[in-house]
């Protein structure tokens, strides 16, 4: 730290807990969420005996180069100055006088607005016409939290700071479109709010940019969920407590936990399907959380903020802290475009966590730390000199990764049928895997188990009555006529460094074609009808089936990847949705494949194409 207070122990943490003698307590900036269609922000701050927040004329948290030197950033640059955006609710009218004495106390470049570094705007990309101030007075202090991380991690980032509305979801989902509408390389969004069925339809409206990283807090409640963080397309970042320490690194993290009900956020997500990237086992949806960094408020950042009833500097953490310092980190190492799956494919990029708990649960990975994948810490925290290819100390003196160019082999999931299911046979069918690769893949095949021995399916040349296309999100899709009987199948790719990755092998069943195969037609939209980004597409479809249909789905793929929404049953043989897209959308074509289930999982599908532009 900047100055270290000698603080030697630490205890409570909340309203109405005393801490130990000469430990600060801290309390959450945004204690409750105003509204079920709110966020709150996810920032703590250090509080004096009576709660006010401690306020001193100097700094004492950590300033930025101890971010620097804890995260491998020192020396780290990609020659450019990338843009990274923060969204929060509300005005901070003093939020560019503040930015401006934080980093010239800490003697950073100057960031400004005459200069060109500094933006703000309204949630509608508009400089002017910013909304009113928090009537609560909570989102200031953490608009200057987001802004003294961004700095402190990536002095020579460029920041634009988009102002919401209010703390309404679907207000911060808007300020996300505004930034990516902007240039971001990198978006942060520093609050939470509770999960439903909706997540899935704001995920597509709000936070599908690809090539541009969004991250999110993972929340402050200890163990437990909170959306954005759980979107497929973000990436949701945990906490840690961070302390120097005399290994290699010089460096220690553990997870984030003070006590019951208050340390970062981790665990299954009840909506949002789970990406490819994610292999875990004990969550059948997104796992959260995907990275981590500082969140401890005891081990916080200093920040200087002058809005009422702050008055200077003070210590704040929360994962309202590590999302933003996440996000910097990412484009100071020129990987944000790597998007959520990039720590996966890059676990050597990370700095493994392997103590701590933020609560109890089953299967215990999801609340604590361990050697490889975790909730509570997802891949780990950022080491720069590693993401940006630099050499790097080993963590805690161990032995340095594997030699293989800073790069993971391919990752390989069955997407489509699922595992077990059962399908017409005698009839064209479509098997659909995710691939993807940090380096590029040089060769996809797929490997198919029939009666008469292994048929390899290479996607660059698939044999005649075979197709085979794929996204540029690298979802690839086979699709032939098959006859019945059970058959199995995986897939096989190799990446342009040589390392080859095989999935596992999923079976499927092909029945004969009967009047018990759902049968789905798609009334709308039509095929090949052009829709604007930012537009809904009305989905109707009929679908029947002898025993009745209990389920439709419909899985709507892109340039970003797939995503799975249940329709709703319309009456008769008719069902719906409306699906919304982000106003960033990539030009393109989408498919939207349409399933329906009758009671004993036998599956009917029908396909269509629309395009984006």
């Amino acid at each position: 730290m900047s100055a270290d207070p000698g603080w030697t122990a630490r205890s409570g943490g909340s309203d109405g807990v005393t801490a130990a003698a000469g430990v600060p307590r801290h309390v959450a900036v945004c204690p409750e969420t105003r509204r079920p269609s709110a966020a709150r922000c996810l920032a703590h701050v250090q509080v004096d005996a009576n709660g006010k927040p401690l306020a001193t004329t100097t700094p004492t948290g950590y300033g930025p180069s101890d971010i620097q030197s804890a995260y491998g950033l020192a020396g780290v640059s990609t020659g450019v100055a990338p843009i990274v955006a923060i969204v929060d609710a509300y005005d901070d009218p003093t939020a560019e006088s503040d930015l401006a004495a934080y980093r010239s106390y800490f003697g950073l470049p100057a960031c400004t607005t005459a200069n060109g570094c500094f933006q703000k705007v309204n949630q509608s990309g508009v400089a002017g016409s910013y909304p009113s101030t928090d009537p609560q007075s909570e989102w200031a202090v953490e608009i200057s939290l987001d802004l003294d991380a961004v700095s402190a991690a990536c002095p020579s980032c460029k920041i634009l700071l988009v102002e919401t509305n209010s703390d309404d979801l679907s207000d911060l989902g808007a300020g996300d479109n505004a930034a990516a509408k902007l240039g971001a390389a990198a978006v942060s969004n520093s609050y939470g709010g509770s999960e439903d069925s909706t997540n899935a339809q704001s995920s597509l409206s709000y936070y599908d940019h690809p090539g541009v990283l969004v991250t999110a807090s993972a929340g402050d409640g200890a163990y437990g969920v909170e959306f954005p963080a759980s979107s497929q397309y973000v990436l949701g970042v945990g906490g840690t407590s961070l302390a120097k320490a005399s290994n290699a690194r010089g460096w220690s993290e553990t997870v984030w936990f003070t006590q019951a009900g208050e340390g970062t956020g981790s665990g299954c997500s009840a909506y949002t399907p789970k990406p490819s990237w994610q292999t875990d086992t004990g969550c059948s949806h997104k796992t959260v959380a995907d990275v981590s960094a500082v969140a401890d408020p005891y081990t916080g950042i200093a920040v200087y903020d002058t809005q009422s009833p702050y008055s200077g500097w003070t210590v704040i953490g929360g994962t309202s802290l590590a999302s933003p310092l996440v996000a910097a980190i990412f484009a100071a190492t020129g990987r944000a475009s790597g998007g959520p799956s990039f720590p996966y494919s890059n676990p050597s990029d990370f700095w493994d966590v392997t103590s701590g708990s933020n609560g109890t649960c089953s299967p215990s990975y999801l609340c604590t730390a361990g050697p490889g994948y975790d909730g509570p810490t997802g891949m780990g925290t950022p080491n720069a000199a590693a993401m940006s290819g630099s050499s790097a100390p080993p963590v805690d003196g161990g032995s340095p990764p594997p030699v293989d160019g800073g790069m993971g082999s391919p990752t390989v999931t069955l997407v489509s049928p699922a595992n077990g299911a059962t399908l017409a046979g005698n009839a064209t069918i479509s098997l659909v895997a995710d691939v993807t690769s940090s380096v590029g893949i040089a060769d996809v095949v797929l490997e198919w188990v029939q009666p008469s021995g292994t048929v390899a399916v290479d996607c660059a040349s698939p044999p005649s009555g075979t197709t085979c296309t794929h996204t540029t999100a690298g979802q690839y899709t086979w699709s032939f006529a098959a006859t019945t009987g059970t058959r199995s199948w995986s897939v096989v790719a190799k990446d342009t460094a040589g390392n080859s990755t095989t999935s596992a092998t999923n079976t499927l069943t092909l029945a004969s074609g009967s009047s018990e195969t759902p049968v789905v037609t798609i009334l709308q939209p039509a095929a090949g009808t052009a829709y604007p980004p930012g537009g809904t597409v009305p989905v109707v479809v009929t679908a029947s089936a002898l025993y009745g249909v209990s389920q439709v789905w419909l899985t709507w793929s892109g340039p970003a990847g797939s995503t799975q929404l249940q329709l709703s049953a319309l009456g008769g043989d008719e069902w719906g949705l409306d699906v919304p897209f982000s106003a960033s959308a990539v030009a393109g074509t989408r498919t939207l494949t349409v399933t329906a289930y009758d009671p004993y999982d036998v599956a009917g599908s029908a396909v269509t194409t629309i395009r984006v532009e």
